[in-house]
């Protein structure tokens, strides 16, 4: 599978850890899977969410507001959300029991602290772009395995851009989990609509 690719959304600390900031209900039981099929791939790329103490996401950020507010951020609405994620902290490292590998390819996001960036592609109103692409079509890659968290966030946006980019794209459904009930419900409809074939881990 030289032309294909696992993408693993944000299995960070703050994300799948129990204890983490904006702990994912059911991410820790996606990284034994993960690790599973993770050797079935010649190309794996890591996402990160990478965040500025600051950040315009980070509810801490806008005082007088709660977790899950919508604020105005410039020139979007941003929801807020407890800090997370924040550069070089314990809970943006992988979670700890996850196989990466010398090779492994990985991409920062969210790194500028006046916008969100939630794709693994582009922020959130795609002013700039990560290296993601760059670095998948240097190595021929045209098929994207994604699996990760959040199914309402971070991996509906790079799946989506990821179609738009021209990829034809997998979702490994028993391998996300997601931080709303109903707006992960609303994703996978999304992302079904747009031509995103579902798949299940077993297949590997």
């Amino acid at each position: 599978m030289q032309d294909t690719a696992l993408v693993v959304i944000d299995l960070q600390n703050d994300f799948v850890e129990p204890t983490g900031s904006l702990s994912v209900k059911g991410a820790m039981d996606i990284i034994p899977k993960v690790n599973r099929i993770r050797s079935k791939f010649q190309n794996v790329l890591f996402t990160y969410d990478w965040h500025p103490k600051n950040h315009v996401s980070f509810v801490d950020s806008h005082p007088g507001h709660k977790v899950y507010d919508i604020v105005d951020a410039g020139s979007v609405k941003q929801m807020l959300f407890p800090a997370h994620c924040v550069q070089n902290s314990k809970g943006a490292e992988l979670q700890k029991d996850l196989i990466k590998k010398d090779g492994d390819m990985v991409v920062y996001k969210g790194t500028n602290e006046k916008i969100d960036s939630y794709s693994c592609f582009f922020d959130v109103i795609k002013s700039s772009q990560t290296n993601a692409d760059q670095l998948l079509r240097s190595k021929g890659i045209k098929t994207l395995y994604i699996l990760g968290v959040a199914t309402d966030f971070c991996v509906k946006f790079s799946a989506l851009d990821a179609v738009k980019l021209g990829y034809k794209v997998y979702l490994i459904e028993d391998c996300i989990a997601g931080v709303q009930k109903e707006s992960s419900i609303a994703a996978l409809k999304e992302m079904k609509e747009q031509g995103i074939t579902f798949v299940n881990s077993n297949i590997f």
